[in-house]
């Protein structure tokens, strides 16, 4: 048994801070599989990934600058103690380091310098020699800004090492209140909880770097709905997606490293989200470990995936212009309708009509469009289970998707909505935000689609918005959310968007997503099976020499096409050969950091076996 392969590569200051306060420490990130056909569950064993010793920098330097600031030394003293002891609570051995002893580490061996804002020009050295040459470094916030004398010198250390570049717009950012991170799910950060939106509490100034096309973060800072960077305390509201990154991964010479612009307080006094800080902790821990780590593509073969569907309510002759929009543009989508409309006599020949549109998929929005929490039993039933058996005489295929009114839902919903078949609900995520697709903790054949895009009704009522300044902000919410690798969600209802020249909006926006092949539009439908399909194949990867073995398990009952993962390495090496189940694979010698991994088929209840031998570019 075989399958046939295709690879594709991805080419992919600081008086002012110490005025302030002191700086901390830390690192972050995060544990990137998610675990599709079952709800994501915080686990609270933290696995350890690694033996080795994590060595922790005391920079003498470092020292000197809080003295030299009118700042006890102790002060930083304690940090390192605190952030020592955080590491040890999760499983791992520690070891302090002096400056002027890090060219005695191994080539191999872990090193952290957590919020070190000073730093020798023989320690940068050292440094960024140990990496070169096979280390694995993690380090954050203004490191080495500042010289053994305690001088502010910028960002020379952190761009020698990463070639990341600060901000022309904003060296430094103040944040009022609270912000947020979000992790990026295709990352080397194998984190179970990916797209959970963490509370970052950060009262210092924090360094903002540019992100470019090949150096992709694997943290953004984010506002509390995840649809846009966040707003910085001078009230610039310009933030751009570029100027969001918070933490990124890569490589130099023989070595890896990791750097987040945030202070390691972060982790070790977190109120909120302390487990979730402790899965992403040890997802950079396990990534500073690996040699090479295997992501699955989240929905098999896509990225960027942008998900449009309509309320089809008020004003329901307007479902029309919606229907032929999507076809003129060949545009997947889908119309959550409400049933008491959809079987009204005047409005049979335009379902039967849009019926007809291969690119429409039909699901339900209640039967009469009124509050349906809190009510008996059988008004529940009416409003959800019994919905489908009216649409479904509508459909070419068995409807599947759910769209509460009001955005109200609750068990007895979920319920009915389960035991009647349907098995997705597009909706606002309110307790528990997060960015990915996940199925219900208690209903797990319902798989909830967070609602992320901002609401037509926001943009025309509450913001009272023209339609250019729409249109502008639908793209940048289309390009955070995908950047993300989240399904960006456009919302809209045929008496708002629908109607009238607001059509207009919608065409603009086909437009924009037609003529950027990045993205793939999908209707809800395909999202869903997607997202079953691929949290029933499981991957296991193993290296030997310079063989990396992986094995991939199809537990669908039917064959999975075009199955995809992501190959992260150190761009030293080069894929050799690629055999799948000893048939010759395609070969690819000018991938660098990512290469995609395309299985064509995956045949039902199979094991496909992978082998990738990379090599040494000289």
């Amino acid at each position: 048994m075989s399958a046939a392969i295709e690879i594709q590569k991805d080419n992919y200051g600081l008086k002012m801070l110490l005025t302030i306060g002191v700086l901390f420490s830390i690192m972050a990130f995060m544990f990137n599989k998610i675990q599709q056909k079952e709800p994501i569950t915080p686990s609270f064993a933290i696995p350890v990934v690694t033996d080795k010793k994590i060595h922790i920098l005391k920079s003498y330097a470092t020292a000197v600058t809080y003295q030299k600031n009118g700042l006890d030394k102790s002060q930083y003293t304690v940090k390192l103690e605190q952030f020592d002891k955080y590491i040890k609570s999760l499983g791992y051995k520690t070891k302090f380091i002096q400056e002027d002893k890090v060219g005695t580490l191994s080539k191999d061996a872990i090193l952290f310098i957590p919020d070190a804002i000073a730093l020798s020009s023989e320690a940068k050295k050292m440094i960024k020699s140990f990496v070169s040459n096979g280390g694995n470094l993690f380090f954050n916030n203004s490191s080495g800004f500042s010289n053994e004398r305690g001088t502010y010198i910028g960002d020379s250390f952190v761009k020698d090492i990463t070639q990341l570049e600060i901000s022309k717009n904003q060296n430094f950012a103040n944040f009022k209140e609270s912000i947020f991170l979000t992790q990026r799910l295709l990352s080397p950060l194998i984190n179970k909880n990916t797209g959970i939106l963490l509370e970052a509490s950060v009262y210092d100034s924090i360094p903002i770097f540019m992100t470019t096309k090949t150096q992709k973060p694997d943290l953004l800072m984010t506002t509390y709905d995840q649809t846009n960077p966040p707003l910085a305390v001078d009230g610039r509201d310009d933030f751009l997606l570029s100027e969001s990154g918070a933490a990124w991964h890569g490589y130099l010479g023989e070595g890896k490293w990791f750097y987040m612009n945030i202070p390691s307080y972060l982790f070790y006094d977190a109120t909120t989200h302390l487990n979730d800080y402790k899965q992403l902790m040890s997802a950079i821990i396990n990534y500073l470990s690996s040699d090479e780590i295997i992501q699955k593509l989240p929905y098999i073969d896509s990225e960027n995936i942008v998900f449009v569907s309509e309320d089809t309510e008020y004003k329901f002759e307007n479902f029309k212009k919606y229907s032929d929009l999507a076809k003129k543009y060949q545009m997947p989508v889908t119309a959550f309708i409400v049933s008491s409309l959809a079987v009204h006599e005047d409005h049979q020949d335009m379902m039967q009509e849009i019926a007809q549109n291969p690119y429409m998929e039909f699901g339900s929005h209640s039967h009469l469009h009124k509050k349906i929490i809190d009510t008996n039993a059988s008004y529940v039933k009416q409003e959800t289970a019994d919905t489908k058996i009216l649409l479904d005489k509508y459909s070419s295929k068995p409807i599947i998707g759910f769209r509460p009114p009001r955005e109200e839902l609750d068990d007895l919903m979920k319920s009915h909505l389960e035991n009647g078949g349907f098995r997705y609900i597009l909706n606002a995520t309110h307790k528990e935000k997060y960015i990915y697709p996940k199925f219900d903790k208690k209903y797990q054949r319902l798989l909830i689609i967070p609602r992320h895009g901002t609401d037509d009704y926001s943009y025309l009522i509450n913001l009272d918005w023209d339609q250019s300044q729409i249109v502008k902000q639908i793209k940048k919410e289309t390009e955070f959310v995908t950047a993300l690798d989240g399904v960006y969600t456009l919302s809209i209802h045929t008496h708002l968007f629908a109607y009238s020249s607001n059509i207009n909006i919608v065409e603009e926006y086909f437009k924009y997503v037609k003529d950027n092949p990045k993205y793939t539009p999908l209707d809800g439908r395909s999202i869903t099976q997607r997202v079953i399909q691929n949290g029933n194949i499981d991957i296991h990867s193993s290296k030997a020499g310079n063989v990396i073995t992986l094995s991939v398990r199809n537990r669908n009952k039917v064959a999975v096409e075009n199955f995809s993962c992501k190959l992260f390495k150190n761009p030293n090496m080069r894929i050799k050969s690629i055999k799948c189940d000893e048939t010759p694979g395609s070969k690819n010698t000018k991938d660098r950091e990512t290469t995609n991994i395309k299985l064509k088929q995956l045949k039902p209840n199979s094991t496909t076996t992978v082998y990738i031998e990379v090599e040494k570019i000289l």
